[in-house]
């Protein structure tokens, strides 16, 4: 019972397991993790959610942080929060919670390191025949 009580102190906390689902929806509409997604790219996105358009304004307003008319990867994340809490039954904040502005201005939710090079062949090259023998 303890954990649950943990789990409401801060029902806007993100899992890790959330992070990469958010994460894997931002690469597949903006491939570059330092690029941001356009307003409407982002409208097009998340009208697939169907939330209300006033519902999805006020999740805009409350993840677009720098109020480029953008949304970076942090702050699709906490966008895309919005949207699943909500449609789950969560009222949305008057403001970002503390732990989703932690998210939203954060550059260390940004994409992973690049893969590291292809490992080495783990055996040797077959030996080559000696043309004396």
């Amino acid at each position: 019972m303890h954990s649950q009580a943990v789990e409401q102190s801060d029902p806007w906390a993100m899992t890790p397991d959330q992070r990469a689902y958010y994460l894997a929806q931002f690469f597949r509409l903006q491939p570059d993790p330092s690029g941001r997604l356009s307003g409407q790219a982002a409208k097009s996105f998340f009208e697939l959610s169907k939330l209300p358009v006033n519902v999805l304004s006020q999740i805009w307003e409350l993840s677009d942080v720098d109020t480029d008319g953008q949304l970076n990867l942090s702050e699709f994340s906490v966008a895309m929060h919005l949207v699943v809490l909500h449609r789950n039954g969560v009222m949305l904040p008057t403001q970002l919670p503390e732990s989703l502005l932690l998210v939203a201005t954060s550059s260390t939710l940004s994409a992973p390191p690049p893969p590291p090079p292809p490992p080495l062949p783990l055996q040797p090259s077959p030996p080559t025949p000696n043309a004396s023998v």
